[in-house]
Order: C-alpha cells, then sequence, then structure tokens
C-alpha cells in the first residue's frame, strides 16, 4: 500500500466534515484545501474557491512508496498518478506497525489509528468457536449470491473517515467503498456507508452483504451493472500491450521468483478461460481493474454523488496492483502492464467524475 496516500487520507478529513458541516448549518470561511485535486479544478481548487462535491480515496494495494518512485519516470505524464505527483500535495506517513497486509493497512488509512487501537491485526485470524476466518467474516451478514460467505465490519473498533462524515451531515452524505476484495471495500468505509461494494467470484459480479443491503438483495442499478457488464464475456486473454517497452525496462518476460496461479506459467499470455476457476482468475488479470472502474463510475451516477451540497465520499481500493505484486512480483511484466493499464483506467474515470464538478482526489 501507498502510505503516502495515508497522511493525506488525516489531511483530508478535517476539510471533508468541514464542508459536511457549512453544507448543513450554512456558509462559513472556506479552508484552504490540503488534498489533491484533479484536471482543471487543481488551481482554483487549492484556493480554497472551490469546494469538492465528491471526495475519492484511492488506494492502490500494494503499490509502496519505492514502488511508486521507481515507476513515476516511466508512467504517461498525461495519466493519473503522474499528475497526483506533479499537481498535489504529497505527503509520507510511517505507521508504527508491522503487518502491512491489506485488512489492517486498509483499516488504518480509514480510521487514522494503528491495528492496537483499531482492532484489525490480520486479514485472517483465529476463533476459538469459529476457526480461522477472514476479520470481516462475522458469520452473521451473508454475501449476496455468494457461497457461505460473510462481510461485516463488526471487529472494527474506531470509527472512519466515512463514519466521522456520516455523523457530522447527519447522514446526508453518500458515502459508498468499492473494490475487488470484501475486506478493502468493508474496512476503508466502516460502519455507517450506504455501500460497500465488492466482487465475489460465486456471486458473477459485484455485490455486497446483509450488513449494507438489510432486505437481503443487490440494489437495483448494481442488478443492472453486472447484467451489462455480462462478466464472463469480459473473461479475455491478457497480453502485454507494448512488449518492447516492457523488455526494455525490466527485462525478459519469464524471471526469477516469480510464481504460477491457477495453472499459469510465469509469462504472457493469461487466458482466466483456461483455468479450472476463470472468475476467481480474473481478478488477477489487468481487465479485471477496468471492470472495477467502469463499476466505480456506475455507482457514483446510480447514487447521484456530488449532486448538492453536502460533499461525498468514494473509496476505490484497486486490488489489482497487490494480486498482480503477489504473484509475479512489482517488477515484473505483468505488474508494469497492470499498472499502465490501471493509470489509464484511473484517468479515463477521474475525467468523466469531475464533469460532475469539483471533486478532490486522495
Amino acid at each position: 500500500m501507498n502510505r503516502r496516500t495515508s497522511w493525506i487520507l488525516l489531511l483530508a478529513l478535517r476539510g471533508l466534515l468541514s464542508c459536511s458541516r457549512e453544507a448543513r448549518e450554512g456558509p462559513k470561511t472556506a479552508k484552504t484545501a490540503k488534498t489533491a485535486k484533479t484536471a482543471r479544478q487543481a488551481g482554483d481548487a487549492s484556493s480554497g474557491s472551490l469546494r469538492p462535491k465528491v471526495v475519492v480515496l484511492i488506494v492502490l494495494d500494494q503499490f509502496g512508496q519505492w514502488v511508486f518512485e521507481k515507476y513515476l519516470p516511466l508512467l504517461p505524464e498525461d495519466g493519473a498518478l503522474r499528475r497526483a505527483k506533479q499537481q498535489g500535495t504529497s505527503l509520507v506517513a510511517a505507521y508504527p506497525y508491522a503487518n502491512t497486509a491489506t485488512a489492517p493497512g486498509h483499516a488504518t488509512l480509514a480510521t487514522g489509528v494503528t491495528p492496537s487501537v483499531h482492532g484489525i491485526v490480520a486479514n485472517q485470524v483465529y476463533d476459538p468457536s469459529l476457526g480461522s476466518r477472514q476479520t470481516v467474516d462475522d458469520r452473521r451478514h451473508e454475501v449476496i449470491g455468494g457461497l457461505d460467505r460473510y462481510a461485516a465490519p463488526t471487529m472494527l473498533l474506531a470509527p472512519t473517515v466515512a463514519d466521522m462524515l456520516h455523523e457530522h451531515s447527519g447522514g446526508s452524505a453518500q458515502i459508498t467503498g468499492l473494490s475487488m476484495k470484501a475486506r478493502s471495500a468493508v474496512l476503508s468505509v466502516g460502519r455507517h456507508a450506504d455501500a460497500a461494494l465488492f466482487f465475489d467470484a460465486n456471486a458473477a459480479g459485484f455485490t455486497t452483504s446483509t450488513y449494507y443491503a438489510h432486505e437481503g438483495a443487490l440494489p437495483d442499478w448494481l442488478v443492472d451493472f453486472n447484467a451489462r457488464a455480462s462478466i464472463k464475456k469480459k473473461l479475455s486473454v491478457w497480453e502485454p500491450g507494448n512488449p518492447g517497452w516492457l523488455r526494455e525496462n525490466f527485462g525478459p518476460d519469464e524471471a526469477p521468483g516469480e510464481a504460477e496461479v491457477f495453472g499459469w506459467g510465469t509469462s504472457f499470455p493469461y487466458d482466466p478461460r483456461d483455468t479450472l476457476t476463470p472468475l476467481s482468475a480474473f481478478p488477477f488479470t489487468a481487465q479485471s481493474t477496468e471492470l472495477f472502474f467502469e463499476a466505480g463510475l456506475a455507482a457514483v451516477e446510480a447514487q447521484n454523488m456530488g449532486r448538492d451540497e453536502v460533499p461525498d465520499f468514494l473509496v476505490l481500493s484497486v486490488s489489482g496492483t497487490d494480486l498482480v505484486g503477489h504473484v509475479w512480483g512489482p517488477w515484473s511484466w505483468e505488474y508494469a502492464d497492470n499498472l499502465l493499464r490501471t493509470d489509464r483506467a484511473l484517468q479515463s474515470f477521474l475525467e468523466r467524475l469531475e464533469r460532475r464538478g469539483p471533486i478532490a482526489v486522495v
């Protein structure tokens, strides 16, 4: 995870809660924004003349500070990541804890406190009565369409930024978390979000749990999105976009230390349809991240985010960098190709989002 993002998250909290309070209580003196602004809003928003209608927290899982610095000169200048570096405010925070796994990392990003305080110490924990289980698996709130899967923030002991925004806005702010992983979506937004959405292979699409969908059914817009996206039709061969560039910057495709997964080898191409579990293999391909950002835009539009004076909060946790990194490593062709496509998809998402009004990106 990018620790740089975590500190900017803490700075964003002040402005976000201030805006929500002003929207309910009337205008006050505008505070200078301290988060990275996107595209043409950058200059105006930095002077406090524009308050964001939507604050977007982007988490690139397993995209550490050192990885970012190495890739930075290789990324396109008009991509989201280079622009964030050049136009935004950059701070690095080091939290005093050792386990940088997904669950404790997202909980720390979302709450600003360490695992000893927020209670999420690992991806999985052992329960004497339940055995080994995911930290978001409370055995009570079922994943809709999933098979014997559960997801809820019941183990999270500290309030998240999203929880505080919900309180300060009187419940008026729209709050949504989205990821390919359940734990990332749930722990990023906490107890009072309107939605925590994630991909599930058994559900064959994006879903949530009964903790957030109290009636046990997906919202109509998400049912429609899954039908339109037709994820099974998205299963296709992942091939490198620019093999020459990859070879020049990273050497040969097949390199020492790369692992095998789903019966694939360690060099391109990769086809989920060649595996025994295509939908489980799909999140390990670059195509899944592109679909992920499509789902993010659908969530924004369906929930009318950014359409009133109360700032809304959207968390997008990108899991592809983590999944690809675990298998092939951060200096592999696979990681580099996936990162370039992630950068391009993120830029496209932000361009479409900013048409709705001022936004801030963390």
